[in-house]
């Protein structure tokens, strides 16, 4: 038998970046779901990824521990994200937006606060518009500026699609702050 402890303590709350992936929300909460029911309606009606076995299923229901899901729409300014992809082809080709899960171990009750970054107080559903940071990721940098070639020594960002620090920043003063 599957241990049934729960991942998510009471007050607990995770946020989940989708990648502006639609359909793949049930797979994402999964590893957070644990040993708890849903608590709110229609969480689990959302999206088109494989439906749970019987078994699984059977698990998330009834008595015991809850969780709660919520959505936050993140939206990138289409100039930054222009800027990264250098090349748009076709009309309404740019996706702009990223679809953030709060998953919260119960209800989740915060007092209003206003956004530090972003216009808008914690009880939205949108965050945004998040401006990109160009990363050169090895090589040259665009500017001209910097080696020509990276040493084994130097450091360079892992993720050329990150947000800003900013952003970070953003979410844990709106939601943990």
């Amino acid at each position: 038998a599957a241990d049934k402890t729960p991942v998510l303590g009471v007050g607990d709350c995770v946020l989940v970046l989708d990648g502006g992936r639609a359909g793949n929300s049930k797979a994402m909460r999964r590893p957070w779901m644990n040993g708890m029911s849903v608590d709110n309606k229609g969480a689990d009606e959302d999206d088109d990824a494989p439906v749970l076995d019987d078994e699984e299923e059977a698990s998330t229901k009834g008595a015991g521990p809850r969780y709660n899901v919520s959505m936050v729409n993140v939206f990138v300014s289409e100039d930054s994200l222009r800027a990264r992809r250098k090349l748009c082809r076709g009309t309404a080709s740019l996706r702009q937006n990223e679809g953030m899960h709060m998953i919260a171990s119960g209800a989740l009750t915060l007092p209003e606060r206003p956004s530090k970054f972003y216009s808008g107080t914690n009880k939205g559903t949108m965050l945004g518009p998040v401006v990109l940071n160009k990363i050169a990721v090895g090589g040259k940098n665009p500017d001209g500026a910097g080696p020509e070639r990276r040493a084994d020594t130097d450091v360079e960002p892992v993720f050329f699609w990150q947000y800003p620090v900013a952003f970070y920043e953003e979410l844990i003063d709106r939601y943990f702050g």
